[in-house]
């Protein structure tokens, strides 16, 4: 009878005494229970209508039922035990399950009239047999931890865990992630592993559980021979299985979806342009490309892009293959360069949907994050990974980042071409893999951090590009102010000292997954980004010395040093002087009636 309620006990007794002796049970003892089944209500104290109630409870049939059929004693005795512990085993197993205080007890080793095996202990010793109240007190959930504390004293109580100083003394932190014991813990968890791996033979880590099985099998050892019973199969459906309302990443969920949302976006980009920057970029008086007209000359085409800026070292070829002057040449190679070189309102509308992209995409990943447990505290990234439950909006933040640097990739024929073009693919290149790669292997909260600093700058940046297209030179000032600080705040100090830290060294610590290929690759594209960010800073530390020694902002990754936005017959191409010395009769002035080459 040990294990059993004591209401349990006092229900077994009870009903003992119903059928007590019953074949000597006189006949107005037999009428008197009737007329009391009868006459009185539910509600009624009579003895003979709480004994009918203890009957249904168990599933028993009515009392008229035994009253006319007496069992024998032993008979008796022997249905009402089976029934009443049948009743409390199956309560006792669904509570464990629905009430959350005992959601870490093994409801599958709960026999009834025996001792659950938590409470076993073969050791002698005073120690041992001292922790098993504590034992008990963390399964069940009763253990008063600081958090639990802080619910009944909230002006005393501090929820910090009172061992590290760290972090809130919940019962994961106190069980999984207190670093004080850590060493204990790593014995414990060794222990667990073997005998998950080794005797057990289970082919998947005990590290992949997810959280709360790898909980209930440190506090109930009873967990382990529960499983222990099951084939490989079931284990493997024991770690699949989820909660309806988790989700976690999968591939098919993000691959094809961000493609769609790329294409999405340059569609939406397109008419973006058309219906608002184009018209706005002509109220503000923002120059449009002019048409060229230029004689189709395959020769000159083919060294145009032969040589590029080193086409003066060629000039004397070039006349005598197509018979034209060199002051020819350099007119069609000038003019020839206009068509290539992007005009003003071209740069214009890409700035200004950049500019929209970004600021938008910012402040709705600052919303999305606002909340979570890992924005402040980056150790977070890693607490229960990889069972970390992905939320719709986190979805939709990383599903709509990735679909705009494939749109990037997509226009990069097409948009405007810097200096930097090698390192601007180089990032996002990397940017995409990280993305992906960290949807895949879950490493999503230390990847929208990732996300979040990087667009936290870049619409600082696009903004002063649209004043100085406007020439709105003090707007374009305080705007690349703004974006200097921030860009040293988040790319030079934040990136590195937070979030690369996070993913090299608390991953480390949390999780132990230093030495994963998974963890190498992961930390190797943060680091190729963070060399970009130091590239990208010199060119904009030069930016910033040209102003203070100028007066004018100019962007050193812009063409502007090498190729003209708006070549004049009077500019050079390229570096090569405009005042080109001819003495062929084609170099001299026209005169009237003159039939010279056009």
């Amino acid at each position: 009878m040990r294990g059993l309620k004591g209401e349990c006990l006092i229900t077994i007794h009870e009903l003992i005494l119903v059928n007590h002796d019953s074949q000597k049970i006189n006949f107005h003892d037999q009428k008197l229970a009737r007329r009391q089944l009868t006459v009185c209500s539910e509600d009624s104290n009579s003895w003979f209508i709480h004994v009918n109630k203890l009957l249904r409870l168990y599933d028993l049939n009515e009392a008229n039922t035994y009253l006319a059929n007496p069992t024998k004693k032993t008979q008796w005795i022997t249905l009402i035990k089976n029934a009443v512990m049948k009743y409390w085993s199956i309560k006792t197993v669904q509570m464990s399950e629905l009430y959350l205080g005992l959601k870490y007890l093994s409801s599958q080793n709960l026999i009834k009239g025996k001792l659950h095996p938590i409470l076993q202990h073969k050791s002698h010793s005073a120690l041992d047999n001292s922790r098993i109240p504590t034992r008990l007190r963390l399964i069940t959930g009763t253990y008063v931890l600081q958090t639990k504390r802080i619910q009944f004293y909230r002006q005393e109580t501090d929820p910090t865990c009172l061992l590290c100083g760290l972090h809130e003394e919940t019962l994961e932190h106190f069980v999984m992630q207190c670093e004080k014991l850590q060493s204990v813990r790593t014995v414990i968890l060794k222990e667990v592993n073997d005998i998950w791996q080794n005797e057990m033979n289970n082919t998947i880590r005990f590290h992949d559980l997810d959280i709360t099985t790898q909980m209930q099998m440190l506090l109930d050892s009873a967990k382990l021979i529960n499983l222990n019973r099951h084939n490989s199969a079931s284990v493997a459906h024991l770690v699949a299985q989820t909660s309806k309302d988790e989700y976690y990443p999968r591939v098919e969920d993000i691959f094809l979806p961000s493609i769609l949302l790329g294409v999405c976006l340059l569609v939406f980009r397109y008419v973006y342009a058309r219906l608002v920057v184009i018209p706005m970029g002509r109220y503000l008086g923002i120059k449009e490309p002019k048409k060229c007209q230029l004689k189709e000359n395959p020769v000159l085409e083919t060294a145009f892009k032969k040589y590029k800026s080193k086409v003066e070292n060629n000039l004397t070829e070039l006349s005598k293959r197509t018979s034209m002057s060199e002051r020819q040449i350099m007119r069609w190679m000038r003019t020839r360069a206009k068509l290539d070189a992007p005009s003003v309102m071209k740069k214009f509308e890409e700035t200004c949907w950049h500019f929209l992209f970004y600021i938008v995409l910012f402040w709705y990943g600052l919303f999305t994050l606002w909340d979570k447990s890992w924005f402040v505290k980056t150790e977070n990234c890693w607490v229960g990974w990889p069972k970390q439950h992905v939320t719709n909006d986190v979805y939709w933040y990383y599903a709509i980042e990735l679909g705009f640097y494939w749109s990037l990739l997509f226009t990069l024929s097409t948009d405007h071409k810097r200096k930097d073009f090698t390192e601007m693919v180089t990032h996002h290149v990397v940017t995409i893999f990280l993305i992906f790669f960290s949807w895949v292997t879950n490493f999503v909260r230390i990847g929208t951090l990732v996300l979040c600093v990087h667009d936290a700058v870049d619409y600082f940046l696009a903004g002063g590009k649209i004043g100085t297209y406007m020439k709105r030179d003090t707007i374009a000032t305080i705007l690349f102010v703004m974006f200097l600080l921030v860009w040293i705040a988040s790319r030079l100090i934040i990136f590195p000292f937070f979030v690369i830290y996070s993913a090299s060294v608390e991953s480390r610590i949390i999780q132990g997954v230093a030495e994963s290929n998974t963890y190498m690759f992961f930390n190797g594209l943060l680091y190729i980004l963070q060399v970009l960010h130091i590239i990208w800073s010199y060119m904009i530390f030069r930016i910033a010395y040209r102003k203070v020694t100028r007066g004018k902002i100019e962007d050193v990754r812009s063409d502007s040093e090498d190729d003209k936005d708006e070549l004049s017959e009077g500019e050079d191409y390229k570096g090569i002087p405009n005042n080109v010395k001819d003495n062929s009769p084609r170099a001299r002035p026209k005169f009237r009636g003159d039939k010279g080459h056009q």
